[in-house]
């Protein structure tokens, strides 16, 4: 009877580990298609995987210098880039807003925080945005 109990003990826990490495295995080939999308010019020179971080869970840094950091799901949640990228890159609010009153303009600096996000354009202005992406103070 003991046997059983240690035995379908580790049968679970080899279950669990089975489970994660197939999560991380799908969220680090969403990141890849993000990545593919949004820096296609650029190549991956390095990846760090924390799935204990919530919130960094995966920190990958370009061939071009930038840092972009994703959450356990593989949605972006901080990108600073000197060379700056494109709004579509960002939540489709905060993309929107972004292209109809700052057009053409490149985001150099994007960083999610617990109640919205903040935003740095290559113009100097600065941004924050509410949790639902609607803006909430532009400064230039």
């Amino acid at each position: 009877m003991m046997k059983k109990l240690i035995l379908t003990g580790l049968l679970s826990i080899f279950a669990m580990n089975i489970g994660l490495a197939q999560t991380e295995e799908q969220v680090s080939a969403e990141i890849s298609v993000w990545l593919s999308e949004h820096f296609s010019n650029e190549s991956i020179m390095d990846m760090h995987v924390d799935l204990d971080d919530q919130e960094d869970a995966y920190e990958v840094k370009m061939s071009d210098g930038s840092e972009i950091e994703f959450d356990v799901e593989g949605h972006p949640t901080s990108i600073k880039s000197k060379k700056g990228f494109w709004p579509e890159a960002l939540p489709e609010n905060i993309a929107n807003y972004l292209n109809t009153n700052h057009k053409d303009v490149k985001v150099l600096k994007y960083k999610k925080e617990e109640d919205g996000y903040e935003v740095k354009l290559a113009n100097g202005t600065e941004l924050e945005f509410d949790s639902n992406g609607q803006v909430h103070e532009e400064d230039d």
